[in-house]
């Protein structure tokens, strides 16, 4: 019984460092037309580091500096050949192309954009980063889309002294290209609350539900165009 208590405690002591000490991280990226990372982040109690560099990946994760996967884990991504025995074909959409699929569904409405932009907002002010510079190039699939981008870049823009994030839309072509390097520290805790309030609430549960029944009829959808 002893035994178990000790035990019992001593879970509860990890899982209170866990939750309440700092979480400090690096996160360097790219997007042009794939996505290439590398991230490192970690405390006393947990790290983790991770990259994707030129269809490359590696990463490992460590409990008070005991390695939890083998360190250097490399994956290559293999090319898929085709199945010739499927009837229905389906082809990968490019990002502005699923963005277009979604707006025309009525997913992407005023009251779903500004809930996910309360979100954004709630965790760019938890993670407090000390350092971090973007650099944004878009252009969305409908015009009224870029001005929504735009309002929500000034939007956030006008709420900080100091915004090292320049947004360049382009009216001429769909694209989404970005750089950006972030680094700083959060609050586990903190994170992990604002997390739940946003999934639980009546408003993410109404969008998944709607993603759901798209994601249910596009098969129909393409059996009708085949």
């Amino acid at each position: 019984m002893i035994v178990l208590q000790i035990i019992g405690s001593l879970l509860l002591a990890v899982i209170l460092l866990a939750v309440l000490w700092p979480f400090k991280y690096k996160i360097e990226y790219s997007y042009q037309e794939k996505l290439e990372y590398q991230i490192a982040a970690g405390s006393p109690v947990f790290s983790y580091k991770a990259k994707n560099i030129s269809g490359e990946q590696e990463s490992s994760m460590r409990i008070f500096g005991i390695p939890l996967s083998a360190e250097g884990k490399k994956r290559e991504k293999k090319e898929r050949s085709p199945r010739p025995d499927k009837k229905t074909k389906k082809t990968s959409k490019s990002l502005p192309e699923k963005l277009k699929s979604i707006y025309q569904d009525d997913l992407f409405s005023r009251k779903n954009f500004w809930h996910i932009y309360g979100l954004l907002r709630d965790i760019l002010t938890l993670l407090k980063p000390k350092y971090y510079n973007i650099n944004i190039t878009a252009g969305l699939p409908e015009p009224d889309l870029n001005g929504l981008l735009l309002a929500f870049y000034y939007s956030l823009k006008s709420s900080r002294s100091e915004f090292p994030v320049s947004l360049k839309v382009n009216w001429e072509r769909e694209v989404i290209e970005t750089r950006g390097i972030i680094s700083g520290a959060v609050l586990p805790l903190r994170l992990i609350g604002q997390l739940l309030c946003f999934l639980l609430s009546p408003t993410t549960l109404k969008l998944l539900w709607q993603l759901r029944r798209q994601q249910k009829s596009e098969p129909a959808k393409l059996e009708q165009q085949a």
